[in-house]
C-alpha cells in the first residue's frame, strides 16, 4: 500500500509508535486504566487483531488521535470532539496522512481553494463535515474512524462514524435521583482530570460563567491543591471581577493578564500570531485567539509551571442544552426548514447573507447533509438535530480546536466537562430540563455556593444574567420588525461596541478597517472581519510555512 504518513512532534502531546500503530493522547479504560504511550498502541493493535476497534473506542474516556496500518490498509481515528485533528487526501494511488494539513496538501498537490468551503468559512468561521478548504485534503471528523485501503483502481476510502452526540428522550425521571448522578458523574470526570495531572500545576482559564467555576469547585471538593486561575481582559470589566471572586472564595491563586487595543495590536501583528496561525488552522477553521496572549504573557512571566495542564471549561454550557434554539421550547409542528434556518441564523452569522434563492436551498442541503438526520416534527428531534449539527461542526472544530492555544506554548491540557461518561449521562436527559441550561446553572449554583459558603443568589452570580424574557423578545423583533431595519441597528450597535469590548477584541483589527466592513455591512463582528482578512493573509501564511519534523514514516 502505497500511504506516506507524516507526524509532528509540535506539542507536548507527543505521538507514540510502535508495531505500526501511532497513538498522540491518551485515554482511560473502563476499569481505570489510563493508555499512554506504547501501552496505548499495545492496546490499540489488540483490538484490531481481534476485529474490535469500534468495541474499543466506544469504552475509550479521554482525548487522543489514533492511525494504525494493518495489512494493505489504514485506519485513522479521532476522538469524540475531534480534540487531536487529523487529515487525510488521496492523488493516484498513493494517500496522505498527517496532523499536518498543509502537509497533505503540498503532498497532494492541491493549489485552489475550493470556493464553496471559502464561503462557508466567511459565514461560519470554519468549513464543515469532511472538507477543508482545499478540496483534495479532509479531515476526520469527531468520533470518526476514516480507513484508507488500496484497490486496484488506487485508494478506496470509507468511514465508521462509531459516536454522535444524539439525546434519548426519556419517558420518564425522577429529578432527585438525576441530580445525584449529575453530581457522581460530574466528580468522576473530575477524578479523571486528577489521575491525569497526577499532581502537576493545573491552570484554570476562571471566566464570570458556569463550567470553569464548576471544575474549579470540584478540584476543590475533591481536594486537589496545586491549582491556578487565571483571567484577561480590560481592567474592570465585569467578568474578570467575578473571576477574581470565585477564585478568593474557593482559596485558588488568581492571576489577572491587562488587554487593550493597543495591546492586541501588538501581539496580532507578531510572528509568533502567524506562526500559531499556520498551526492552529489547520486550513479548516480560524484559529482561536481569545487566551492565546493570555497564556503567552504568564508563560513570559513564570506563573505556569513548565508541566502545567491547562484545563479550559469547554463547554458546558452547550452539553446541558445552553444552546438548543427557542423554537424547541413550544410544543409546536417542527420541521427541516426551521432546522436549516436555526442554523443559518446562528452560526451563518458572520457577514450578512447574500444568496439567491437557488444558493439559499445549496446550503440547506449542505446543512442537512452534515446534520445526518431525516423528517423533524417534534421540538425534541429539532434540538437533537441541532445540537448533533453544532457538536460536530462549531464545538469541535472552533472551539475544542482551541487547545492548539496551549499546544503552540507548550503545555498539556485536559477537557473535563468534554469526559465521555459526563456527555452519556447528558445525552439521556428530557429537554425539558436542557432548556436554557437552567437545570444545569441550579446545580453548579448549588455546589459552588456549598463549597464557597456564598448564598444562593451569589452563587448563580455571571457576566451575563440569565432571563426568561430575552429568547422570546428577539424572536418577536424577528418577526415584527422589517429586515433592513434590523441590519441598521445591527450595524449601529456593533459600531457602538467596537471601542468598548471587555477583552478589547477590537484591537485586532485596525480602527480604519472596524470602521469600513462594519458600515458596509460587511461583518457582524470582529470574528466576520478576521475570516476577510485571514484570507488576505493565506498566501503568506502557506508560502512562510515551516515543515515540523516527522517522527514517523
Amino acid at each position: 500500500m502505497n500511504t506516506h504518513i507524516h507526524l509532528t512532534d509540535r506539542t507536548v502531546k507527543l505521538w507514540y509508535r510502535a508495531v505500526g500503530v501511532s497513538v498522540c493522547g491518551s485515554g482511560f479504560l473502563p476499569d481505570g486504566t489510563n493508555l499512554e504511550g506504547t501501552s496505548f498502541c499495545d492496546a490499540v493493535r489488540e483490538a484490531i487483531a481481534q476485529d474490535r476497534l469500534i468495541p474499543f473506542l466506544e469504552g475509550l474516556n479521554g482525548f487522543f488521535a489514533i492511525i494504525a496500518e494493518h495489512g494493505d490498509s489504514v485506519v485513522a481515528v479521532v476522538d469524540r470532539v475531534r480534540s487531536i485533528p487529523l487529515f487525510y487526501g488521496v492523488a493516484g494511488d498513493a494517500a496522505c496522512v498527517s496532523d499536518d494539513a498543509e502537509w497533505v496538501r503540498q503532498n497532494v498537490g492541491d493549489r485552489e481553494i475550493d470556493e464553496v468551503a471559502k464561503q462557508e468559512f466567511l459565514l461560519t468561521g470554519y468549513v464543515t463535515g469532511v472538507d477543508t478548504l482545499f478540496a483534495n485534503v479532509k479531515q476526520v471528523q469527531a468520533g470518526e474512524a476514516v480507513h484508507l485501503q488500496a484497490a486496484g483502481d488506487g485508494q478506496r476510502v470509507s468511514a465508521t462514524r462509531w459516536y454522535r452526540f444524539l439525546h434519548q428522550e426519556p419517558e420518564r425521571w425522577d429529578e432527585s435521583a438525576l441530580l445525584f448522578a449529575l453530581n457522581s458523574h460530574t466528580e468522576a470526570a473530575h477524578r479523571r482530570l486528577i489521575d491525569y495531572a497526577a499532581g502537576r500545576q493545573i491552570a484554570l482559564p476562571l471566566s464570570g460563567g458556569y463550567d470553569s467555576r464548576l471544575i474549579a469547585t470540584m478540584l476543590k471538593k475533591l481536594g486537589y491543591e496545586n491549582v491556578i486561575a487565571f483571567t484577561y481582559g480590560v481592567p474592570g470589566n465585569k467578568e474578570s471581577e467575578i473571576s477574581r471572586t470565585i477564585a478568593q472564595k474557593l482559596d485558588i491563586p488568581w492571576h489577572f493578564v491587562e488587554y487593550s487595543n493597543e495591546r492586541w495590536r501588538t501581539w496580532f501583528e507578531s510572528t509568533e500570531r502567524k506562526d500559531y496561525y499556520r498551526m492552529g488552522s489547520g486550513w479548516t477553521s480560524l484559529a482561536h485567539t481569545q487566551d492565546w496572549p493570555a497564556v503567552w504573557e504568564l508563560k513570559e512571566r513564570g506563573v505556569l509551571d513548565p508541566d502545567a495542564v491547562i484545563v479550559p471549561g469547554h463547554t458546558g454550557d452547550f452539553i446541558c442544552g445552553g444552546h438548543i434554539p427557542q423554537e424547541a421550547s413550544s410544543e409546536i409542528q417542527c420541521t427541516a426548514g426551521m432546522l436549516t434556518h436555526t442554523i443559518r441564523r446562528k452560526h451563518y452569522s458572520l457577514r450578512p447573507w447574500r444568496s439567491d434563492v437557488q444558493g439559499l436551498t445549496d446550503w440547506n442541503r449542505r446543512i442537512m447533509d452534515r446534520a445526518e438526520c431525516g423528517e423533524i416534527s417534534t421540538p425534541v428531534e429539532l434540538a437533537d438535530a441541532f445540537e448533533k449539527w453544532e457538536w460536530q461542526e462549531r464545538q469541535a472544530k472552533f472551539i475544542v480546536n482551541s487547545v492548539r492555544v496551549y499546544d503552540f506554548w507548550g503545555f498539556d491540557w485536559w477537557l473535563p466537562l468534554w469526559d465521555a461518561e459526563f456527555m452519556r449521562f447528558w445525552q439521556g436527559v428530557s429537554l425539558k430540563l436542557r432548556l436554557n441550561k437552567r437545570w444545569y446553572a441550579g446545580y453548579v449554583a448549588k455546589v459552588y455556593g456549598e463549597r464557597a459558603g456564598v448564598p444562593a443568589h451569589d452563587a448563580r452570580r455571571t457576566e451575563r444574567p440569565m432571563t426568561t424574557i430575552a429568547p422570546p423578545v428577539k424572536h418577536i423583533v424577528r418577526l415584527v420588525v422589517p429586515q433592513k431595519v434590523r441590519q441598521c441597528i445591527t450595524r449601529f450597535r456593533t459600531y457602538i461596541k467596537a471601542n468598548s469590548h471587555p477583552l478589547a477584541f477590537w484591537g485586532r483589527v485596525s480602527g480604519n478597517v472596524v470602521r469600513r466592513e462594519i458600515l458596509r455591512g460587511n461583518a457582524r463582528e470582529t470574528k466576520g472581519i478576521l475570516v476577510v482578512l485571514f484570507f488576505a493573509e493565506l498566501p503568506e501564511l502557506i508560502t512562510n510555512y515551516r515543515e515540523h519534523k516527522s517522527i514517523t514514516h
